[in-house]
């Protein structure tokens, strides 16, 4: 989930490539709001008709105008680049350094940087130190982007990343989440500093925020951050899995200065 720089448009991908717009008054009502599909992505292996598993989306990107939104696919383990006007596809690559990703641990976080660079954050592929495998490109991994450098992030203890934004200077929010049958559904949200990234580094992160029953927690997978009248906000957005066990949520946070 991304947030256009230019206006107040909130732009969203589902796990099966749904592709979601909305754009919210003062009060968090809903002023306008689509929804369609990312027709263009990954093709069936087979070459048959095209299943929920090919759009297997799991990180969204938005450029600095607006004009484009990149996606990180799943399985496919491949960066698309699209229209924002249209959702048509303007370039596609599977990156080789991406390629031995697991099929349910690939892209699941992707960050474009304000200098063209992109971060993009394995679940679950393996990285240096028992860390999960990350990547920062040089330039649009989508069309080359270059030799990416790989680094590692460690989350805490028992979660996986589910998603990442920029808060401003060289501050990345990180969300995520852990489910077990016992404890139910919890999320930690933490800071790391993007200038400890380097080859062969390992990124953690300093929790700020963790949220576990009886508070209100889900699947939560989408973290976006905005700004409004000088705060710091941070989205955080759950995804119901197709399941009536689960919610999709939007909650809104303020993120206090120390």
């Amino acid at each position: 989930m991304q947030r256009r720089d230019d206006g107040d448009d909130f732009l969203a991908v589902g796990d099966s490539g749904g592709l979601f717009r909305f754009a919210l008054d003062g009060e968090g009502r809903i002023r306008r709001a689509s929804i369609g599909s990312l027709v263009e992505g990954p093709s069936p292996e087979n070459g048959g008709e095209t299943r929920k598993r090919d759009r297997d989306a799991e990180s969204v990107a938005i450029g600095p105008d607006g004009r484009s939104f990149w996606v990180g696919y799943e399985r496919a383990n491949a960066i698309w680049r699209y229209r924002t006007a249209d959702g048509r596809a303007t370039a596609n690559r599977a990156p080789e350094a991406m390629e031995d990703w697991p099929n349910n641990g690939g892209a699941e976080a992707l960050v474009r940087l304000p200098d063209g660079r992109f971060l993009v954050f394995s679940e679950a592929g393996d990285g240096p130190g028992s860390s999960n495998d990350a990547l920062m490109f040089a330039g649009d991994p989508a069309s080359d982007g270059g030799a990416p450098v790989r680094f590692g992030y460690r989350p805490p203890e028992g979660f996986r990343i589910t998603d990442a934004a920029l808060a401003g200077g060289t501050r990345l929010l990180i969300l995520n989440r852990r489910f077990t049958f016992f404890e139910g559904v919890a999320v930690i949200v933490t800071m790391a500093d993007l200038s400890d990234i380097r080859e062969g580094a390992i990124l953690e992160g300093e929790t700020i925020a963790r949220f576990a029953p009886p508070l209100t927690v889900d699947n939560f997978e989408a973290l976006a951050v905005t700004r409004e009248s000088g705060r710091t906000i941070v989205w955080m957005a759950s995804d119901d899995n197709f399941t009536p066990l689960q919610r999709t949520l939007l909650m809104k946070f303020e993120l206090l200065e120390r």
